[in-house]
């Protein structure tokens, strides 16, 4: 059961007990009552005051404003609404390359461990007979979390909340296993890249660096013909993906 369920349920079993010490030894029903809101009171400034704390504890490290001008210490040209495109892009790569579809497009975009790691996960699926299906990616948004410098390389800490429909197929039966939940979670995705590199201007006037294909061609700064991302990611490769814990 969720702790805050608990801890909730405990309340009004406190509360139901003060308030019948009260009723006991005053029989007063509007003693009673005024205890009841006072209670309420007091659970709420308490509950509203937890909820405030964990929220910044989940989500902000450090705020965003703050993230922004640490990376235009080193990167002037650095813009969050297309770094933020380029967040939403990787995702949907990365689903795509969870598949086994476009692994090879993934490559240069994540880090030689991830790219292995990603690797094994779907060589473990077909070493099993099984096709894994992901639909329906919904991504309801994500927050810049932290960003910190090792070893001469920035690294930014993204919060992302989304879903999506996961199952795999048994090559041989066709049978649906493994079906997961379709509700939003949160992720950490982690991004690096060594301090020097600059993000480039986003432009949408030129043809698909790619394949050549006319800039209509370009969604979300992706080209849909050939999938070659095209935008301001100054030379970021993700490092890792770490689910956060729904409390």
């Amino acid at each position: 059961m969720n702790k805050r369920v608990i801890v909730s349920i405990a309340y009004i079993c406190f509360s139901t007990f003060i308030m019948w010490l009260v009723y006991t030894f005053t029989h007063d029903l509007l003693g009673c009552f005024a205890t009841l809101l006072l209670i309420l009171v007091f659970y709420g400034i308490i509950n509203s005051t937890f909820i405030e704390s964990k929220k910044e504890k989940i989500i902000y490290d450090m705020p965003e404003s703050e993230i922004i001008k640490r990376v235009k210490e080193n990167d002037e040209n650095f813009s969050k609404e297309n770094f933020y495109i380029f967040v939403k892009n990787i995702i949907h790569f990365f689903y795509d390359a969870r598949m086994g579809e476009n692994l090879d497009k993934i490559k240069s975009l994540v880090s030689e461990s991830f790219y292995t790691y990603l690797n094994n996960m779907i060589l473990t699926d077909k070493s099993n007979g099984l096709d894994r299906i992901i639909v329906d990616l919904e991504i309801k948004g994500v927050v810049l979390k932290n960003y910190y410098v090792k070893d001469d390389y920035e690294f930014i800490e993204v919060l992302t909340d989304y879903r999506y429909n996961d199952f795999t197929l048994k090559q041989a039966t066709q049978e649906i296993n493994d079906v997961g939940k379709y509700r939003f979670v949160k992720y950490i995705y982690t991004f690096s890249r060594k301090i020097g590199n600059h993000n480039k201007l986003i432009s949408y006037k030129n043809n698909c660096p790619g394949c050549g294909a006319n800039n209509c061609n370009f969604v979300m700064g992706v080209c849909v013909r050939c999938g070659y991302m095209v935008g301001n990611y100054g030379d970021f490769i993700l490092e890792s993906i770490v689910g956060v814990k729904d409390e």
